[in-house]
């Protein structure tokens, strides 16, 4: 029932996609929107922002590149002075895996030829995100990511073998990475 609340969203809040580029090799190149993201002055919360709508490809296919960035309304880059994108994790509730995570290195997955992640428009999916406002302003921010996508129906489709996600973690299952370590809880190396 709380995922239900958690994904109705108003159609405001639900941010449309930018144009698409065909690449050489027929590749479609767009880049989406999630958001808007309200950031409080200070703020150092943990969030998730359901990915519905215009803001992820309407039709089954593949993904090869994920390309993940924070921005303004107007498309410009805060200055990681102003605002930290702490992580973004990309989350497809419907596989039960987190299959792309970001942060303020600006992460890229970039798969080799011939590979790519399965997607499916009928999954669910969020974005499970920190950010740090470094400013005493709140601002309205927007996570971005450019994708290449290859649609199930493309011939290309054809002969892609599918990256199954393995998410590394201290505590399996967990959803948040962070541990406390007592002394003397480790084996005899002290590890």
């Amino acid at each position: 029932m709380a995922l239900c609340l958690m994904l109705a969203v108003s159609p405001a809040a639900r941010a449309a996609h930018g144009p698409t580029t065909v690449l050489a090799d027929g590749t479609l190149r767009t880049t989406y929107r999630i958001g808007p993201l309200n950031v409080t002055s200070g703020q150092n919360r943990i969030a998730n922002n359901p990915i519905a709508g215009a803001s992820r490809p309407s039709v089954d296919g593949w993904i090869t590149r994920i390309k993940p960035d924070l921005v303004y309304n107007d498309g410009t880059i805060p200055s990681s002075s102003k605002v930290m994108f702490h992580h973004g994790v990309w989350v497809n509730v419907s596989r039960g895996e987190n299959f792309f995570a970001t942060g303020e290195e600006k992460t890229q997955m970039d798969f080799p030829p011939g590979y790519a992640y399965r997607y499916k428009a009928s999954d669910t999916w969020y974005l499970n995100q920190m950010i740090h406002n470094l400013t005493p302003e709140p601002m309205t921010l927007y996570a971005t990511y450019t994708i290449d996508f290859i649609p199930a129906t493309d011939p290309a489709a054809a002969g892609i073998k599918e990256i199954k996600p393995i998410w590394m973690d201290v505590e399996r299952g967990s959803g948040y990475p962070v541990f406390d370590s007592y002394r003397d809880e480790g084996g005899a190396d002290g590890e």
